[in-house]
């Protein structure tokens, strides 16, 4: 199975390298299309280099212009790739031009979509037109840092485990709800072990 990524900001990279890592742990074909919003390529191969990311295998180069100039260029170029190499499937991070335009070359091309990102408001996922909702839950926010990446990561994990989405968005949307009571976004062992058995045993 082929994986066509779509990447442009800093963000998505760190999400990236996540789910690059999981991908490739289950022997999918994945590449990576850099559309180059934020045009400082050199600060970017940095970030590739930390996160041990994949070096894009196309780069748009797109960058330095309004909105929908960008938006515009950005689905010319991808629906040639697409064109070229027949993805099973789309995946884009968070709601940036480079989200949007990898959402609307999906939709032009008939290409199943996964869009990967988190809010304040709970969870959506979107899977073959089914909403798989995920409340928020109140809490005291200590800090917001890191809180979507946690979520990634334990829904990546729950799901590979279950391949329930519904159940793994739940988990993840739990796990989210304690990384924010914290400093530090990055849960110790025994925190972790800890959250993981609550998790599952509140969606169970």
């Amino acid at each position: 199975m082929k994986v066509l990524t779509v990447i442009g900001a800093r963000p998505q990279f760190i999400k990236a390298a996540v789910v690059s890592n999981a991908l490739h742990h289950r022997n999918l074909e994945e590449f990576l299309v850099h559309t180059g919003q934020h045009y400082d390529f050199e600060m970017s191969k940095i970030f590739f280099k930390e996160l041990k990311l994949n070096k894009p295998k196309y780069y748009l180069n797109i960058s330095k212009m309004n909105h929908l100039e960008m938006v515009g260029q950005m689905i010319i170029k991808l629906e040639r790739v697409i064109n070229k190499e027949k993805p099973d499937f789309i995946l884009v991070y968070g709601d940036t031009n480079s989200t949007l335009a990898g959402a609307i070359s999906a939709s032009k091309k008939n290409n199943k979509l996964y869009i990967i990102t988190k809010g304040s408001s709970g969870s959506l996922i979107l899977h073959k037109g089914i909403e798989y909702v995920s409340e928020a839950i109140p809490t005291e926010v200590t800090s917001l840092n890191g809180a979507g990446d946690t979520f990634l990561g334990a829904f990546i994990g729950c799901y590979l485990e279950t391949k329930d989405i519904q159940y793994s968005s739940n988990v993840a949307n739990y796990f989210s709800y304690v990384s924010v009571q914290q400093n530090n976004a990055c849960l110790k062992f025994a925190s972790l072990h800890n959250t993981k058995n609550a998790a599952k045993a509140a969606f169970l």
